[in-house]
């Protein structure tokens, strides 16, 4: 799965973005089948560390549809494990 992080703010319309930036369809073209996940960044502690899955806002399907899937659980992690 490849993985783009933005910086916009937290609760956000998590299907905001139409495709993913071309870097990352790149990727995509790569790993057929599988998936890019968009993560927000403002919500992780550490950049390097955990990403909890509410930081995930959503993913796109690497396939001919290229559709997005929202993560309902996208906001503030109820506890950021730090």
């Amino acid at each position: 799965m490849a993985i783009m992080t933005t910086s916009s703010e937290p609760g956000d319309a998590p299907g905001r973005r139409a495709t993913p930036p071309s870097d990352l369809i790149a990727e995509a073209a790569r790993h057929p089948g599988g998936s890019v996940a968009e993560i927000d960044r403002t919500l992780i502690s550490d950049p390097n560390g955990y990403i909890p899955g509410e930081a995930v806002r959503g993913m796109w399907k690497v396939d001919a549809t290229g559709e997005f899937q929202p993560n309902p659980s996208y906001g503030p992690a109820p506890d950021d494990f730090t």
